[in-house]
């Protein structure tokens, strides 16, 4: 059985874009993000090229101007299925040679998303089949200071090491995505996108 199946995949995206809309418009909106074409294929391609893509890169992309602060704040990568791939892999799993963690690709893929668009940060929204969707992101101000009284949070280190590198460290953090949006309000996000 695939661990995930793309029309499952592109479901949970749409529903993910309309519930970041009407969260961002305190309900006025669902329309304001939509489906980054290709999945930031472009974005990527381009950027390895040198050349810089507007709102191509992660999965999702404002469509409206009214969401620039928040593509201005994150780059999202959106994951649907995968039960394997889980925050608490890093606690006990053994790197096996080159293979990194599903959980940590899904990490380094948003990061390097991050980097060519230049946001402020990167998160990984994952929904696991029958779980809550989680959303993790660097473990570092503001988003520390916003969850730090969020009862379902974790925080961990990852440790993994990249072929021909040397092991690297990263401090992420976890929470499920519906307390994050209770939590952080669009202004909060506004607010930081001026900065």
């Amino acid at each position: 059985m695939p661990r995930n199946n793309s029309s499952k995949g592109s479901a949970f995206e749409r529903d993910i874009c309309r519930k970041l809309s009407l969260w961002f418009s305190e309900g006025q909106r669902d329309d304001i993000f939509w489906r980054t074409a290709g999945s930031g294929a472009r974005g990527t391609v381009r950027g390895k090229a040198g050349k810089t893509t507007y709102g191509a890169y992660g999965d999702i992309q404002a469509v409206d101007p009214a969401g620039e602060p928040l593509m201005r704040c994150f780059t999202f990568e959106l994951k649907k299925g995968y039960p394997r791939a889980t925050i608490t892999d890093a606690i006990d799993t053994i790197q096996q040679g080159k293979k990194l963690l599903e959980f940590v690709q899904f990490v380094l893929q948003a990061k390097r998303s991050q980097a060519l668009a230049k946001s402020h940060s990167w998160a990984v929204i994952h929904k696991r089949d029958n779980k809550h969707t989680t959303i993790t992101m660097p473990y570092c101000q503001p988003w520390a200071d916003i969850l730090k009284d969020c009862r379902y949070r974790t925080v961990i280190h990852l440790k993994f090491k990249l072929h021909g590198h040397e092991p690297e460290k990263l401090n992420v953090m976890q929470c499920r995505l519906e307390d994050f949006l209770r939590l952080c309000s669009p202004s909060m996000i506004k607010e930081l996108a001026a900065q």
